[in-house]
């Protein structure tokens, strides 16, 4: 069974949530990281109050990847969650961890990415530095690992021409150059269009969003070309 932790924080009536640490396996001791995926923004997901922060206690496993700052809560898996968790399991990944980041941090039950695009506009009307560093997350908190670890780019394109966001996903991008990550993208696969894989990056191609796979009835799958 996979548990899910994130950083969580409510300021002005928002909620936020980042540094989402996915364990694909919670009976075992593998901490160890396989993937980040680059996504749009957060899902449904909210932290499971009736219980402590669990800050301390991934603190003291001095994870590499985990940043020890703010207060972490464990979550129950919103539909995307599952549906990663799921596809790795399909492809024989069912230990260690993947970690998410977003390109905007606020958390939205928006089933359209559309609407919580127009959600975030409205808020960076008025940025502040306190809100700049809870709706972005700081490359400086991004560790992806040393190890040539995956680096999967699933945004989506609903951020195009959003300059805050380009930007986020340039940071994204050229930290993972920058650390020699092994690179991939969620793509149409080139013999069907009606399908959608996790394929190796390629430049100046279409990178889609996994919920567009889900709302179109399109089937997201893994090819021999696959980087799982």
């Amino acid at each position: 069974m996979a548990r899910c932790y994130a950083r969580w924080t409510q300021y002005q009536g928002q909620e936020y949530r980042d540094q989402t640490i996915i364990k694909l396996n919670d009976y075992d001791d593998n901490w160890d990281l396989y993937a980040s995926i680059i996504l749009l923004n957060p899902g449904s997901a909210l932290p499971q109050y009736d219980e402590q922060t669990f800050t301390s206690t991934l603190a003291k496993l001095n994870l590499p990847y985990f940043i020890n700052q703010g207060q972490y809560f464990r979550f129950e898996l919103d539909p995307l969650m599952r549906a990663l968790v799921e596809y790795l399991a399909d492809n024989g990944i069912c230990t260690s961890v993947i970690k998410i980041y977003n390109l905007f941090n606020l958390r939205t039950e928006f089933a359209k990415s559309t609407e919580a695009i127009q959600c975030y506009e409205e808020i960076i009307k008025n940025l502040t530095p306190e809100i700049n560093c809870l709706i972005h997350t700081n490359i400086l908190e991004v560790e992806y690992g040393k190890n040539n670890e995956l680096v999967i780019f699933a945004q989506g394109t609903s951020h195009t021409n959003i300059q805050l966001l380009e930007k986020q996903v340039n940071e994204y991008m050229g930290l993972a150059i920058k650390q020699n990550s092994t690179i991939s993208a969620l793509y149409k696969t080139p013999l069907n269009k009606k399908q959608f894989a996790f394929l190796p990056y390629q430049q100046n191609q279409q990178i889609y969003h996994p919920s567009y796979t889900f709302n179109y009835g399109n089937k997201t799958i893994f090819t021999d070309e696959s980087c799982f």
